[in-house]
């Protein structure tokens, strides 16, 4: 019987990727640069007052040396320093507001590469399989990353057309598609519900309109079939023998409207009293005894019989051999094929 499958659809198993544009990681910075002022006086960008002297001047204002810290830790800054929209912070906790690898776990500092929601170093977006750095398209299968001539070697090939899967696919029957791959095997279309008939996929439609149906189950035939008594059947289905019930897988023949088998056949055929074997076809009857056309034959000439014989001695013979073996006629010396009379001379 036909077996019913519904095909289930799966999320990506080689989701595509793409390598997107570069981004800087780091905030807009500069070095500190201390310098010393005779006679000028500058204002300090962070505590307002007027000095001369040292200073530190950073992004077009001036400091005093003492009030050029960083605005999260606090420590002063002598040397790179990050911007902010209100102040400026160390190299140390400017890296540590910057993006983590999503590779390595370090800040990102410089130009990185942004994929699947995540930032990575340039050096650490590589390859899973041959580990080489990736600028171009990728693929993620199983949680790890693959340029694309490394994704052939480990994608699931689609059991369909055998090439490897790359976006969303169905798995059914413990096997994987493409989805446009998972078509009725019957008429071509991609198929969502459909039963499994001899091992093949077939969509509802096929099943329940355009596929012979086996005269012995019901069910649609969607692969080999055998003929029998103009009739179609499963291999498996195919018509038993009338007498030992056995399936049919070759020649067979018909004795009332039944199929039987060549071997029943012979069995139970009546026997030729000729030659003994069995007769298929016409059948000559005679004296209550069968044969073949061509072994009912004259018991003397041995010609063929066609309609009318003589029995004469336990033999059947033709008209010709019984003229010449009957009694003659005493005055037209024929032979005497009826009733004859005897004179009295016993002639």
């Amino acid at each position: 019987p036909a077996k019913a499958g519904k095909s289930l659809a799966a999320k990506s198993l080689a989701a595509p990727g793409g390598a997107k544009a570069k981004a800087k990681g780091a905030a807009a910075g500069g070095k500190a640069v201390p310098g010393k002022t005779v006679g000028v006086v500058m204002t300090c960008a962070r505590c307002n007052k007027d000095f001369t002297g040292e200073h530190v001047a950073a992004a077009g204002k001036f400091f005093h040396p003492t009030c050029f810290k960083c605005k999260v830790c606090g420590v002063k800054i002598n040397e790179d320093f990050g911007t902010d929209k209100d102040g400026f912070t160390c190299k140390k906790c400017t890296l540590d507001k910057n993006p983590r690898c999503g590779d390595c776990g370090k800040p990102i500092s410089g130009d990185s590469m942004t994929a699947e929601g995540k930032h990575y170093h340039l050096k650490c977006f590589t390859c899973s399989s041959c580990r080489i750095q990736i600028t171009q398209e990728f693929f993620s299968h199983d949680g790890r990353r693959f340029c694309g001539r490394c994704q052939d070697k480990v994608l699931p090939r689609c059991a369909g057309c055998g090439h490897g899967i790359s976006g969303e696919s169905i798995v059914a029957e413990g096997k994987v598609y493409h989805n446009e791959c998972f078509v009725c095997e019957s008429c071509g279309k991609q198929v969502t519900n459909y039963f499994m008939i001899q091992d093949r996929r077939i969509c509802t439609v096929c099943c329940n309109k355009k596929l012979p149906k086996c005269e012995a189950c019901k069910q649609p035939i969607a692969g080999e079939f055998m003929n029998a008594m103009g009739k179609k059947f499963h291999p498996r289905c195919c018509v038993g023998c009338k007498y030992c019930g056995g399936m049919i897988s070759g020649d067979f023949f018909i004795h009332n409207g039944q199929a039987v088998c060549q071997r029943c056949n012979n069995n139970n055929l009546p026997k030729c009293a000729g030659c003994h074997k069995p007769i298929t076809g016409e059948i000559m009857n005679a004296e209550n005894k069968m044969y073949h056309p061509q072994c009912w034959r004259c018991g003397i000439c041995k010609g063929q019989l066609k309609n009318l014989f003589v029995p004469h001695k336990g033999k059947h013979i033709c008209e010709k051999c019984y003229a010449d073996q009957a009694p003659k006629c005493k005055w037209c010396h024929q032979g005497v094929m009826g009733a004859g009379t005897n004179d009295a001379e016993g002639n």
